[in-house]
Order: C-alpha cells, then sequence, then structure tokens
C-alpha cells in the first residue's frame, strides 16, 4: 500500500496495523528483497524467518524433474511472500465472477497464507487492537 493512501483505506484497521503501515522500513521486507544467491548476490541475506528454503533449490529441482518439470518459484514463497501472482490473479477473478461484488477484486486485494489459522490470525491482528477479540 502506498503511504499516501494510509488514510484512506484503513478506517476498519486496529491501531497497530495503522501503525505498522506507517511505518515503511520493515527489516523483514528489507531482507526479503536482498536474499543470497550464491552468483548473483552472494552478501544477501539467508532467512530463517520465513518458511522457504532456497538454499535447496537446485538439489530438490534435479531430484523432483525425474517426475515432472517445476520451476524454482513453485519451491518456495513464488513471486511474493503474500503468494503467487498467478494465483491471486486466478482467486481475484474466480471470486468476482462468481460473487459478483460491488467492485471487482484485484490480485492485489488477495494474500494467500499457509491455512486458515493462519489467515485468521493475520485478519485479527489487522483489525483487532490488544484487548479485543472476534466471533
Amino acid at each position: 500500500m502506498h503511504p499516501s493512501s494510509v488514510g484512506q483505506t484503513t478506517n476498519f484497521l486496529s491501531q497497530r496495523a495503522r501503525s505498522s503501515l506507517r511505518n515503511t522500513s520493515n527489516a523483514l521486507w528489507d531482507v526479503l528483497n536482498d536474499l543470497w544467491h550464491p552468483q548473483l548476490n552472494p552478501s544477501g541475506f539467508v532467512t530463517l524467518g520465513v518458511a522457504d528454503n532456497p538454499l535447496l533449490q537446485d538439489q530438490l529441482l534435479r531430484r523432483l524433474k525425474s517426475n515432472y518439470n517445476p520451476l524454482e518459484r513453485h519451491l518456495c514463497l513464488g513471486d511474493s511472500i503474500t503468494g503467487s501472482d498467478r494465483l491471486k490473479c486466478a482467486v481475484a477473478d474466480f471470486l468476482t465472477t462468481h460473487f459478483q461484488p460491488s467492485r471487482p477484486l484485484k490480485s492485489s486485494h488477495i494474500v494467500a497464507t499457509n491455512g486458515v489459522a493462519s489467515a485468521i490470525e493475520h485478519c485479527s491482528w489487522a483489525m483487532c487492537d490488544p484487548g479485543e477479540g472476534m466471533l
């Protein structure tokens, strides 16, 4: 989200979520934008903070290619920590077609998580302040 649009779209967010939007410096995003690669970025970061292990991709790809032809991005987070662009476009198109919202959904409206529990945790963090809850 662009900082200039923060005030326009955050009335439904918790105070803590609004505060995090104003803070444009985020160590995790800085690390994810500077990942280690043996040739392309040997001084980059190796992160253990996400469920993503690109260090074994070459070995894993060789093993998997005996059965099918995966791409490197299929083994990790894909295009983004919020889900692959292809997945988010497909979900946005599907939901727009079948549920006909008042405005068409965009891929930027979609965040893929590693399960419903994570999705609920992310939503409750963004919409509830400490001491609040939802049913």
